[in-house]
């Protein structure tokens, strides 16, 4: 187990150049094999362009009672050993969120964040929680003005144009060029307006 207060650091895999050949080195592992104190933080240090997050591997995950700093780089991954999560979601503000970890088997798991914003998007796989990129839809109005129609959508994630369908609560919505105003009714995670023209 580890007691006390402190930091325990996940490190990001990095790159070099040697003899002109680009070599990866894979992010770090961190594993607690048993229960951690509430004073304990576990960092996830952001990983540069082009490297692989880390992984923090709780053998313990009910017996970890500390928080998690950071969590929002894509690729950073969360590893509850022994349990299958069939959904998470984060609830709170920036400065102090919950992680909360629906199980297969029944019942929840919630771990405390700090520096990790809400609309921070995760996806879920296996014993795996793991940040990841929302999935980009970029309007067209290739078949007409109304939102609601995926048909007006490319998914340029999946690179399905048009879209298979319109945005959710998990995409980004992008109205990237022109202006005007955007009838009909639609949801989205996030909204990036850009264009020559206000958008209403």
């Amino acid at each position: 187990s580890v007691s006390g207060s402190g930091y325990l650091t996940i490190d990001p895999g990095y790159t070099y150049t040697s003899d002109g050949t680009v070599v990866a080195i894979p992010g770090g592992i961190l594993q607690l094999d048993g229960a951690v104190g509430s004073n304990q933080i576990a960092e996830f240090y952001s990983a540069p362009v082009g490297a692989a997050a880390g992984t923090l591997r709780l053998l313990d995950p009910a017996g970890f009672a500390g928080s998690l700093y950071n969590f929002t780089g894509t690729g950073d991954t969360l590893d509850l050993v022994g349990q299958t999560i069939t959904d998470a979601s984060i609830s709170g503000n920036s400065f102090s969120a919950t992680l909360t970890a629906t199980l297969a088997a029944g019942g929840t798991l919630a771990f405390k964040l700090s520096d990790t914003a809400p609309s921070t998007y995760i996806t879920v796989a296996g014993s795996d929680i793991q940040v990841a990129s929302r999935p980009d839809y970029v309007w067209t109005g290739a078949s007409g003005s109304n939102v609601a129609n995926a048909a007006n959508w490319d998914d340029v994630t999946d690179n399905l144009n048009p879209a298979a369908a319109s945005p959710n609560t998990s995409t980004t919505a992008q109205f990237l060029s022109g202006g005007g105003t955007i009838p009909g009714s639609a949801v989205a995670g996030q909204l990036t307006l850009a264009g020559t023209a206000p958008w209403v």
